[in-house]
């Protein structure tokens, strides 16, 4: 079986309203308790297509010496991509391992996907035990998605076994869910996620599935789009220690951006009693005049919120904060900065931040942006990407500081972070680019430059 997919569709076009691309969040273990020298490192470049991954465009996680990942392309599975506007046949995607051994990283693939039953185009991991969990945004028995699990042999030098924990779009109309776009979280020992598509009205789903031998799924919320509540969760959840999830939606929350509305903040809480529903409230909707399609998942930085939309003072993105209410249900919102790929603060600016921000304990916000950077590069606002950091302001009431720390060069260093960072107890960030690294991944030539199938990276500030 073969799966296609085109991300110009629909399904990514909800996605990426606002920008070519929108990174994913997700949390992360520990770090690497090595020294490092400041700046950017490349850690792994991968080689694709047919044997290696390709176009990383996911998170990590961290558990030691080794960072385990998935490549959205790549491996052996004969499934299909539109890339650049040309159909192309690509891998299914990989989930890889990079050991960290004497100084040097070497890559693993720990399973290919096939685009079968087994699912195809995965997304962020978590880890929990030794096993990894995730979720695939194609493949399974409907074709839909699934959820699986990757659990180490007993016998190192084994291979790893992948096992579907629940495929989506069971039965007709899709209730529970269809296309998880990111991995799942877990509050206590069950799994919670989004799909972008399914649910009662079509406008998808939060749902929990549990870690138990036969698992056991709930759909816990079906957005209903409009005015009053949001559509299209492209993105997972985060949960506060009393497990209230959060999260965004692509569109909903009003009649702005095509009357769809512009996307919203949500929360969902948990029922005083177990087996009762829980109870969504959009607690922020986004108003399309300066700021429109939130993307990325939310990170908490004690009881406020961070993230991402479209849009800003410059109309490249934004980063902002939510503040939870005294009274009422309405959060109150505050841009924390905007993106300007011209001379912002004396220097060049990113554009269109993604993914996951890093809320440091010194106040500081690290994240990465798709595009802009170094304007002596030819790729225009879209690329090359930048590494940048948000420093608090010294008096209250006062502006935050963006900072530039690294500017990607669109050659072996790698090109277009697409989904953010994630940190260690040492200080160091890692993160991956979807393109670059090397000259491989002709499908993904750019302008006719092949400039490689991506990286894994690190950065010490």
């Amino acid at each position: 079986m073969t799966t296609g997919w085109n991300r110009g569709s629909a399904l990514f076009g909800a996605q990426v309203a606002w920008c070519i691309a929108a990174g994913l969040g997700a949390p992360f273990l520990a770090s690497p308790a090595v020294a490092q020298t400041p700046g950017e490192t490349v850690l792994y470049a991968f080689q694709g297509p047919a044997t290696d991954g390709e176009n990383d465009a996911t998170g990590l996680v961290v558990s030691g010496n080794v960072l385990y990942g998935t490549t959205t392309y790549g491996g052996s599975g004969g499934c299909s991509a539109n890339l650049n506007g040309t159909p192309s046949t690509v891998g299914c995607g990989v989930i890889f391992e990079l050991t960290l051994s004497g100084g040097v990283w070497t890559e693993t693939i720990l399973y290919p996907f096939t685009g079968a039953a087994d699912g195809a185009f995965p997304n962020t991991l978590v880890e929990k035990g030794g096993i990894l969990y995730g979720t695939a945004a194609s493949g399974g028995n409907n074709g839909d998605g699934v959820v699986f699990k990757l659990t180490p042999p007993a016998t190192q030098g084994n291979p790893w076994k992948e096992t579907v924990m629940h495929s989506f779009c069971k039965t007709a109309g899709c209730p529970d869910g269809q296309y998880p776009l990111d991995g799942p979280i877990f509050v206590g020992s069950d799994l919670y996620g989004t799909t972008i598509y399914g649910g009662s009205s079509g406008f998808g789903t939060v749902y929990r599935l549990t870690t138990a031998a036969t698992p056991k799924f709930t759909s816990l919320y079906s957005f209903k789009g409009g005015s009053s509540d949001g559509a299209y969760p492209s993105a997972g959840v985060i949960a506060n220690k009393s497990g209230t999830l959060y999260g965004e939606t692509q569109s909903g929350g009003g009649t702005g951006c095509n009357s769809g509305g512009c996307g919203t903040v949500y929360e969902l809480t948990p029922p005083a009693t177990a087996g009762n529903p829980y109870t969504e409230t959009v607690i922020y909707s986004f108003s399309g005049a300066t700021e429109y399609t939130p993307t990325g998942r939310l990170t908490l930085k004690g009881a406020d919120l961070l993230g991402i939309a479209g849009g800003g003072a410059f109309n490249y993105g934004e980063v902002y904060e939510l503040a939870p209410p005294k009274t009422g249900t309405l959060w109150t919102e505050t841009v924390l900065t905007s993106f300007d790929p011209g001379a912002l603060y004396g220097i060049p600016g990113g554009t269109y931040p993604n993914g996951n921000l890093i809320a440091a304990t010194n106040g500081s916000i690290y994240g990465t942006t798709y595009g802009g950077g170094d304007p002596n590069l030819s790729f225009g606002y879209y690329f090359p990407g930048t590494i940048f950091e948000l420093t608090p302001p010294i008096a209250k009431g006062g502006a935050w500081v963006q900072s530039l720390l690294y500017s990607f060069q669109g050659g072996g260093d790698g090109l277009t972070p697409e989904w953010g960072l994630v940190s260690g107890p040492d200080g160091t960030l890692y993160g991956t680019t979807s393109v670059g690294g090397g000259t491989g991944c002709p499908a993904q030539a750019y302008n006719g430059t092949n400039v490689g199938c991506g990286t894994v990276f690190q950065f010490t500030p």
